[in-house]
């Protein structure tokens, strides 16, 4: 789908809606869950990506079709998006804990809600439930809930990794999630905590906030409980030999994340804190391999160089990286990357018609903003990849690259702060005309 919205079956009548946050950093998720009397959503998903959310489970169901909402996760960033599905025309019932439905009614999101606090017994799988749930006492408000029907257990907070394309199902619950966890300051996936409560329940699968959902099968705890069982019939020297294949094993993960790390580090500008164009033209080529239909939109700074001249290279600096937030911000979903000098690149997921509307949007929104240092434009060129050669995909990218390049020219030969989506002699330029007559009728004359 557009906008970078996934959509996987995970089980029987089970889906997962996932989107990218802003830099495509995390997959958020949201589950669509089907019942006897309808259907059930578990998270929102935040404000930020509540609108793609709901336009991908809009092609599973329509959101008026669905009974419940559950907030699992407790923090103002996980229930911001319930706003809008109320305004997309949710009407059943917000399951929350009540500290939760407390803080999005006060924000006047309207009910009706049901309180999940010391209501355990209500909320077993006996008769029509269809989700347990409990409190995770490692986070007082935090919830989790297991599906009656499939076993699949739905874990709040908890995230499994982290990028946009991300398989469905991981089987390895090891030291790359919990390296997620520490990262991002939330709780460590414990199994046996998670379970506590669930007596007896081996949940099919992990689905968490962020991520892919996880086999709670982990062949790290796997070989753990072998070694403790052979360990009364094994010889102290071939235990302590056994001890050390695991932590060789355990730090070559440790060293493997921290060079993930590294070599994320040194794919970014350090400027803008964005992807650089190395990295940008291996996304572009990997979209066309796929044969993914795009748009990239080349941002330019206006008249940068001259800002440069009169104010300093460092406040140009500072002014170009404070553009690439804004910009960022209101990419819609959008891949933004810096591509070179004043230059920025949007890749985006849609047709010409709607990516020129995005740009538009984002144009405007330059020109009103009033925090940068003095005021700003930006001019866009949008380069479809309905418009490029399919030789070669190196062939495609010069094609790319010339085609934004004779469109940038243009644009700054027009003045600026505009959006061009097409090339050609058509296209009317702007003129000036440098009148010296000190004849102030004849200079009117000639206006």
């Amino acid at each position: 789908m557009s906008d970078g919205v996934r959509i996987d079956s995970l089980a029987e009548g089970v889906w997962r809606v996932s989107c990218p946050t802003r830099g495509g950093i995390l997959a958020v998720n949201c589950y669509i869950l089907q019942d006897d009397s309808g259907f059930t959503a578990i998270e929102p998903g935040p404000a930020s990506t509540a609108e793609f959310i709901l336009a991908g489970a809009a092609t599973l169901v329509h959101p008026g079709s669905i009974n419940r909402l559950v907030l699992l996760d407790a923090s103002p960033l996980a229930a911001s998006g319930a706003g809008a599905w109320r305004s997309a025309g949710f009407k059943g019932e917000i399951y929350a804990d009540w500290r939760t439905a407390l803080g999005i009614s006060e924000a006047g999101i309207p009910g009706p809600y049901r309180f999940i606090h010391k209501e355990r017994d209500e909320y077993r799988c006996e008769g029509e439930a269809i989700l347990e749930f409990r409190i995770f006492e490692a986070l007082p408000g935090t919830l989790f809930a297991r599906h009656c029907r499939t076993g699949l257990l739905f874990s709040g907070r908890l995230g499994s990794s982290m990028g946009r394309d991300l398989p469905a199902v991981t089987p390895d619950m090891g030291r790359p999630q919990q390296l997620f966890q520490k990262t991002f300051g939330l709780p460590g996936l414990d199994l046996p905590a998670l379970l506590k409560g669930f007596e007896g329940v081996v949940p099919a699968l992990i689905c968490p906030r962020f991520g892919s959902a996880l086999n709670p099968v982990n062949p790290a705890n796997l070989l753990a409980a072998e070694l403790s069982k052979e360990k009364a019939e094994t010889s102290g020297e071939v235990m302590a030999l056994l001890e050390e294949v695991e932590k060789l094993r355990a730090d070559n993960l440790d060293l493997q994340s921290a060079m993930v790390f590294a070599s994320d580090a040194a794919l970014r500008d350090e400027l803008s804190g964005l992807y650089d164009r190395a990295y940008a033209n291996e996304f572009l080529r990997s979209l066309i391999v796929q044969g993914n239909s795009f748009c990239a939109a080349f941002i330019e700074i206006d008249r940068l160089k001259e800002y440069n001249r009169t104010a300093g290279v460092a406040s140009g600096d500072l002014l170009l990286a404070d553009i690439a937030g804004f910009i960022l911000e209101h990419s819609g979903g959008g891949y933004l990357f810096r591509w070179s000098g004043p230059v920025f690149l949007l890749v985006l997921e849609s047709d010409r018609e709607s990516s020129y509307r995005k740009a538009e949007t984002i144009r405007a929104a330059v020109e009103a903003e009033r925090r940068f240092s003095r005021p700003t434009t930006i001019s866009v060129a949008i380069v479809g990849s309905d418009e490029l050669r399919t030789v070669g995909k190196d062939d495609i990218l010069a094609d790319l690259q010339a085609l934004s390049r004779a469109r940038l020219k243009l644009l700054e030969r027009r003045g600026g702060n505009e959006v061009l989506a097409e090339s050609g002699a058509e296209i009317q330029e702007k003129s000036m005309a440098l009148i010296l007559d000190g004849d102030s009728i004849s200079a009117d004359y000639l206006v």
